[in-house]
């Protein structure tokens, strides 16, 4: 459980912002992957360049979803 978690009730919401399939160049140093981000308690996702800047995005979003086995 993260720490926020911890501190407030378990009906907070929580979204993770920056969320990667995988390191991706530009400027962002600091990433974690959708299945991470829910077993550490996110409720919602913030997932973009990993779909937008796929050649695929369909694709890429199935791949995402299969990955966290939804």
């Amino acid at each position: 459980m993260t720490e926020i978690k911890t501190l407030l009730e378990e009906s907070f919401l929580t979204v993770t912002p920056g969320i990667k399939t995988k390191p991706m160049d530009g400027n962002q140093t600091r990433f974690t992957t959708p299945k991470e981000a829910l077993n550490n308690g996110s409720k919602f996702l913030v997932i973009g360049r990993p779909i937008t800047a796929s050649e695929n995005p369909l694709k890429s979003l199935e791949k995402i979803i299969e990955d966290i086995n939804l």
